[in-house]
C-alpha cells in the first residue's frame, strides 16, 4: 500500500470524565489543543537527545523535574536514545551548575556538547495545578397529600478536584542552536484526571507531531509489522486506535497484513471497525479470521460491495461467511458488476454455485 509521506500524526487519545450541569457524569474522548513549529524532521540526525530539567510553573514547585521525566519517557517509547537523568545530576554537579543555571539557552546547548547528544529538550510548565470544584446544594419541593403541607429536600452538591496543566517544549540542535522543533499543549477545559497523566498526554501529542516521517504512526508502523508486544504497549500508553493518516488506520493496517492477534487487541482497545475499507481489506488479502472477527465486532457488510470484492479475489469461503452475515450478494460496484458477474467472468465454479443458491442474480 502507498502512503504518502507526511509528518506522523499520531495521537495520544485520553479518556477524561467531565461534569455537566450539576449531577451528570459523561464520559467523552478529549484532545489537548496543540501548536507547533517543525525545523527539521531529520530524526536520524537527532537520535541520540538530552531532557533537560523544565522551568516550574507558579506555585508548582518540582513541577518541571516531573515534566523532565515524563518527556524523557515519552520520547524513549517513540525510539530516542534518552540521556539518562542520573547521569545529568551527576554532570551537573561537576560543571557546579544546577537546574537553573542551565535555563539559558547558550548554557544549555554547552551542557548538551559535554553530554555528547545531537540534541537538547528545553521548556517551561505553565499551568500544573488541582483545585476543588463543586456544586451547591438544591431544595426541591414535597407536597404531603393528606395535610397539604410543603416540605422541601435537601439534595447534596458534588465535589471533586479537577487539574489544569499546559507546558511548552522545544528541541535545539546542539551544533548549530538552531530550533529543530517546538510546541505548546494544554487542555480548555479543567479535567478530573491527576495533573501528571494531563501532561503526560500532552507531551505524547506534541512530540508525535514531530514524527517519524514515514507517514504512519508508531501504532499504525506496529500494527503492520505484526509487533503484537509493541502494540499493546502503545495502547497502554494512550495511542489513538483511531488516528487516520490518508485515510490509513491501524486496524486497517493490521487486517490487510493479517496480524489476527492485533486486530483483536485493536477491536478491544475501541478501534472503529467501519472506518475506511477495513473489512474490504481483509477480504481482498483472504484473511477468513480476521473477516469472522470483523463481523463479530459489528463491521458493516453492506457498506461496501465486500461479497464482490470476495468473488473477484476468489475466496469462496470468505463469500460464504459474508453470505451468513447478511451481506446483499445482488450489490453492484461503481461499474455496475454484480458478485457473480465477477465470478462468472473469473471462471470461479464455486463461488458462482454459492452465490447461486444463495439466490443471486
Amino acid at each position: 500500500m502507498k502512503v504518502k509521506k507526511v509528518m506522523i500524526r499520531n495521537i495520544w487519545i485520553l479518556i477524561l470524565v467531565s461534569f455537566t450541569g450539576c449531577a451528570l457524569i459523561q464520559k467523552k474522548v478529549i484532545f489537548p489543543d496543540i501548536t507547533y513549529f517543525i525545523g527539521s524532521s531529520d530524526l536520524v540526525k537527532y537520535k541520540r537527545i538530552a531532557v533537560l530539567p523544565f522551568s516550574d510553573a507558579p506555585y508548582a514547585p518540582q513541577s518541571g523535574q516531573i515534566i523532565q521525566g515524563l518527556a524523557s519517557q515519552a520520547l524513549a517509547k517513540l525510539g530516542f536514545e534518552v540521556a539518562e537523568r542520573s547521569r545529568l545530576r551527576t554532570l551537573l554537579q561537576e560543571q557546579k551548575m544546577n537546574a537553573l543555571g542551565i535555563s539559558d539557552i547558550d548554557q544549555s546547548i554547552k551542557f548538551g556538547k559535554i553530554l555528547g547528544v545531537s540534541a537538547i529538550v528545553v521548556g517551561e510548565v505553565g499551568q500544573y495545578m488541582t483545585q476543588q470544584r463543586k456544586t451547591d446544594t438544591t431544595y426541591s419541593p414535597s407536597t404531603n397529600k393528606r395535610t397539604g403541607q410543603i416540605t422541601y429536600n435537601a439534595k447534596q452538591g458534588q465535589q471533586w478536584m479537577e487539574s489544569y496543566v499546559s507546558l511548552t517544549v522545544r528541541i535545539i540542535d546542539v551544533e548549530t542552536g538552531a530550533l529543530i522543533f517546538s510546541g505548546s499543549g494544554q487542555y480548555n477545559q479543567g479535567l478530573t484526571n491527576p495533573p501528571q497523566q494531563l501532561a503526560e498526554y500532552i507531551l505524547g501529542h506534541i512530540f508525535d507531531k514531530w514524527g517519524t516521517g514515514d507517514g504512519l504512526t508508531s501504532l499504525m508502523n506496529a500494527a503492520g509489522k505484526g509487533q503484537t508486544k509493541k502494540v499493546s504497549e502503545l495502547i497502554k500508553a494512550g495511542a489513538n486506535v483511531n488516528a487516520v493518516t490518508d485515510g490509513i488506520t491501524a486496524l486497517i493496517m493490521a487486517a490487510q497484513a493479517g496480524h489476527v492477534e492485533i486486530v483483536s487487541l485493536l477491536v478491544k482497545a475501541g478501534a472503529d471497525v467501519n472506518a475506511g475499507p477495513v473489512l474490504s481489506m481483509a477480504v481482498l488479502s483472504g484473511h477468513t479470521k480476521i473477516v469472522s472477527l470483523l463481523i463479530k465486532a459489528g463491521a458493516d457488510v453492506n457498506a461496501r460491495p465486500v461479497v464482490g470484492a470476495a468473488a473477484i479475489a476468489g475466496h469462496a469461503k470468505i463469500v460464504s461467511i459474508l453470505i451468513e452475515a447478511g451481506a446483499d450478494i445482488n450489490t453492484k460496484d461503481k461499474n455496475g458488476t454484480t458478485a457473480l458477474m465477477h465470478a462468472t467472468n473469473k471462471g470461479y465454479t464455486k463461488i458462482v454455485n454459492i452465490l447461486k443458491q444463495a439466490g443471486a442474480k
